[in-house]
């Protein structure tokens, strides 16, 4: 199962359609939902794939600073997964291109990737994800 948390569902529609060709995917529009849900269900995710700008939610709230506001949510949730579920595949999927920090981190992490989202269509992200988690 692919656990895909966005805040924009208009827009990740399209690639939530072509996954569910190949994958059971759980949609979740916030960080909240996405957390609990990952908690009770880790056994069963396969992927993660998480917008990297997102409202705190009541999760985060107290990682302003670390989230610079909500955005940098994604990565935040990113370092959470990576204490408590280390071997779970994860995809930071965002508009906007990632800081060179993060970009060492995810490079040095052969569990994740960073993809910008312009630079894919539904069925090249469906490949990609076949790729990585194969």
């Amino acid at each position: 199962m692919i656990l895909f948390i966005d805040d924009e569902l208009r827009s990740m529609g399209s690639f939530i359609e072509e996954l569910r060709f190949s994958y059971d995917v759980t949609f979740k529009d916030n960080i909240d939902s996405g957390w609990e849900f990952l908690t009770k269900n880790y056994d069963k995710v396969e992927l993660i794939i998480v917008d990297m700008m997102m409202p705190l939610g009541d999760q985060f709230k107290d990682r302003f600073k670390e989230t610079n506001g909500g955005l940098r949510t994604g990565h935040y949730f990113y370092k959470k997964v990576r204490e408590k579920y280390s071997f779970l595949p994860i995809i930071l999927f965002t508009n906007f291109s990632v800081d060179d920090e993060l970009e060492k981190i995810i490079d040095k992490d052969k569990k994740s990737m960073f993809l910008h989202k312009p630079d894919w269509l539904p069925h090249e992200l469906v490949e990609k994800i076949q790729g990585f988690i194969s």
